[in-house]
């Protein structure tokens, strides 16, 4: 269920996402009897908050080189960006796009893309010529310099 929709969200689960889960399940997490997959480590074994994904998502971004510019998302809403951006690229239709990151609508989607120029161009339409009448109803006429 997302926490700021209540609605249940049901994605695929790719082959090396659902290894990696079932090697972190086996391997890496805490014993305990907790409902919550995802663990602390380190401390009191309690579910992971927020603040707790953001520093491990920050980490893992930096370690992997990753060059993060001032000002700009750098933790587990930076996924989200990249996604969406990503799918974008691929010409996944905004709809798709919505529905994969749990948006009720598009609009909600559009706050997370950036106009792509080059694919912008692509959609330009040519500008035709100005019709004479019109030109003439100006007093100017269609001709260049």
């Amino acid at each position: 269920m997302q926490q700021k929709t209540g609605r249940v969200l049901a994605l695929p689960l790719l082959n090396d996402v659902g290894e990696a889960l079932i090697d972190y399940l086996r391997n890496a997490r805490p014993h305990s009897d907790s409902e919550y997959v995802f663990l602390k480590l380190h401390g009191p074994c309690e579910p992971m908050l927020p603040v707790s994904i953001h520093a491990v998502v920050y980490a893992r971004l930096k370690a992997a080189g990753v060059a993060i510019p001032a000002g700009k998302k750098h933790g587990p809403h930076a996924l989200r960006h990249s996604l969406a951006s990503a799918l974008l690229e691929k010409t996944v239709p905004l709809p798709a796009i919505s529905e994969a990151l749990g948006h009720a609508s598009t609009g909600s989607t559009a706050i997370y893309l950036k106009i792509d120029l080059g694919q912008l161009r692509e959609c330009a339409l040519d500008v035709p010529g100005l019709h004479e009448s019109y030109l003439a109803s100006l007093g100017g006429d269609n001709d260049e310099d």
